[in-house]
């Protein structure tokens, strides 16, 4: 009888890719289909490539870490998840991708960790900028408006 063994590692075998390659050597990268991509204003995004630009090898050194989570407490991370984002980038380095490219490898983890609250209601509120405006600019109007209307009497 022949056995074919069972595929035990159904993930791609990892290379080290030179910065000065092309675009075309990071093809492989990809993203789960059931999740789009995280926005390039989304905070846990900006932290983990900020962690993977301070990071030496795989190492974060303590000055950048502190530096880190006060970046990340600012935007409404919490310290655990700030903590997470900065162990997801660290272990996608110790895993041998180079620090650029660590975000990336690792966004399907950083979309597990939730939205800060401030940055959920900062998306609510972007498509209704205008109508804030509108509504802010007509008060003014009607205040000065008032204030003529006082000022003749």
């Amino acid at each position: 009888m022949n056995h074919k063994p069972a595929a035990t590692n159904l993930q791609p075998s990892l290379r080290l890719v030179h910065p000065s390659e092309s675009c075309a050597a990071r093809k492989h990268v990809t993203t789960p289909t059931n999740r789009p991509p995280l926005a390039a204003d989304d905070p846990r995004w900006v932290l983990a490539v900020r962690t993977a630009d301070a990071l030496e090898g795989s190492i974060l050194p303590p000055v950048h870490r502190r530096s880190l989570v006060r970046w990340g407490r600012s935007f409404g991370l919490t310290d655990f998840d700030i903590n997470l984002i900065i162990a997801i980038v660290q272990d996608q380095a110790r895993r041998g991708h180079l620090p650029a490219y660590c975000p990336r490898h690792a966004e399907a983890q950083l979309a597990m960790v939730p939205v800060p609250l401030r940055h959920r209601l900062f998306d609510s509120l972007r498509g209704r900028a205008g109508l804030a405006t509108a509504l802010i600019l007509t008060a003014i109007l009607a205040l000065e408006l008032a204030l003529a209307a006082a000022l003749i009497n």
